[in-house]
């Protein structure tokens, strides 16, 4: 059996704040560069142009009920 590759490791990212801004670009960055990137959004079904390969999941950093829940 072989050992895991330790840069598929490192690889992997998670940004909050993904829907719009910087939090977008630095998604979109580090997806063309061969990163698994998940993103987290308060509501990720509003998002009309979600980036090809990432993944969205819902999260609201001032709602401590969604933190747990998460």
């Amino acid at each position: 059996m072989r050992e895991q590759d330790d840069n598929s490791l490192r690889r992997k990212v998670l940004i909050t704040g993904i829907s719009k801004g910087i939090g977008k670009a630095i998604a979109n960055i580090l997806s063309i560069n061969g990163y698994t990137v998940t993103g987290t959004s308060q509501d990720p079904n509003k998002i009309k142009d979600k980036l090809p390969g990432v993944k969205y999941i819902q999260l609201d950093l001032n709602d401590n009920s969604s933190i747990i829940n998460w």
